[in-house]
């Protein structure tokens, strides 16, 4: 039998701190000699390089234009029929990968980690009959992955049959829950682009004069319904560039997706490469092939510092301070170097952030 998981209809961020690791344990563990199936965003494939295969999520689906960061509820953005719409899209979508499979024998497995709003539910990636399970299995080397998921996938002694459609919160007191797989639980290792992005990088560059020039990647958030207080305003973005271009005349390349960064308009011109906007398809595969060349990775507080940090590329960004531990080590699996500057929290002036991007520079001792 092979497996198919998904699909993934959630936040990036979600994806790359616990998702494709979780997935690419379970293919070491369990199905090294099984096909393992996914099903993510269009243009994720590079996560998924342990997968044998990667089916994009239909555009018919796409069209809804659902928030990946709240696909179940978005606090600020609450609408009773807007609820009712996602959920008979989610049953579609779900029938959509049944019908895909009808003729093979694919298990589909949807009742996996993943991060939702509920009320006093509380989910167990990891327990007691886990351990000893695979306490008891280990010398045998015999471990079953449906014995497995009945375990990680439980929630108040009951097995989660279908996770998207759990109970609406109450907002007088609804508890924000999450359900991850433990770090023991998740395999990693570095990102990399695939001839296809570098190909595409490769093409963008011919144009520059890279010789002795530094390459940033530079990824300006933008966050509209949720958090919006993690944005750092265009305008210090605009000035922040303008004191990379004066002190290093580096090449800047913009990143991010077009709905959820700032200077999305911005032109080419000697100095910058906007990427922002690129199809889909091609976005994440050119962002890695950026980020495997360019020197030092600059980020707003958002879930793109994970892929520099699982590009093991330099990380530069600004944070609050209760943050640091899950930014630094709880979720930098490779161990990546990473300055994370908390002195003003989300909003550093422009130039003492630079001041500090100097530093940074400073200590890898980059040369170019």
């Amino acid at each position: 039998m092979n497996y198919f998981f998904g699909p993934f209809i959630g936040e990036f961020g979600w994806e790359l701190v616990h998702w494709h690791g979780w997935l690419r344990y379970i293919k070491k563990k369990y199905l090294n000699n099984k096909k393992l199936i996914v099903s993510s965003f269009p243009g994720r494939y590079p996560l998924y390089e342990f997968a044998d295969e990667f089916i994009p999520i239909p555009d018919w689906y796409l069209k809804n234009q659902f928030s990946q960061r709240g696909y179940f509820l978005d606090w600020e953005d609450f609408d009773t029929n807007k609820q009712k719409k996602i959920k008979i899209e989610i049953e579609k979508l779900l029938n959509f990968y049944v019908n895909h499979f009808k003729n093979q024998s694919v298990r589909i497995v949807n009742e996996y980690p993943q991060k939702i709003y509920t009320q006093k539910l509380y989910y167990r990636i990891k327990n007691k009959i886990l351990n000893n399970l695979i306490n008891i299995r280990e010398s045998k080397n015999d471990l079953d992955l449906e014995e497995y998921l009945k375990k990680c996938n439980t929630y108040a002694g009951k097995f989660i049959q279908s996770p998207l459609f759990l109970n609406q919160p109450s907002f007088k007191n609804g508890e924000y829950l999450v359900q991850n797989p433990s770090i023991e639980e998740q395999l990693f290792k570095k990102l990399n682009p695939t001839v296809i992005g570098e190909n595409a990088r490769d093409k963008l560059l011919s144009d520059y004069n890279i010789l002795n020039r530094p390459i940033f990647t530079l990824f300006p958030r933008k966050r509209l319904t949720r958090r919006p207080d993690k944005n750092w305003s265009e305008e210090n973005w605009l000035k922040f560039i303008s004191l990379l271009i004066k002190k290093f005349d580096p090449i800047i390349i913009l990143c991010g997706s077009k709905n959820g960064a700032f200077l999305s308009e911005y032109k080419n011109n000697k100095n910058v490469i906007n990427i922002i906007k690129y199809p889909e398809e091609l976005s994440l595969d050119l962002q890695l092939a950026f980020i495997k060349i360019c020197k030092i990775s600059i980020h707003g507080k958002s879930g793109s510092i994970n892929l520099s940090l699982q590009s093991n590329c330099p990380t530069f960004l600004m944070g609050e301070e209760i943050e640091r531990e899950y930014c630094t080590i709880k979720e930098n699996p490779l161990n990546t170097s990473i300055y994370y500057f908390s002195e003003y929290g989300l909003n550093p002036p422009a130039d003492i952030f630079f001041d500090k991007f100097c530093d940074y520079f400073d200590q890898l001792n980059i040369k170019y």
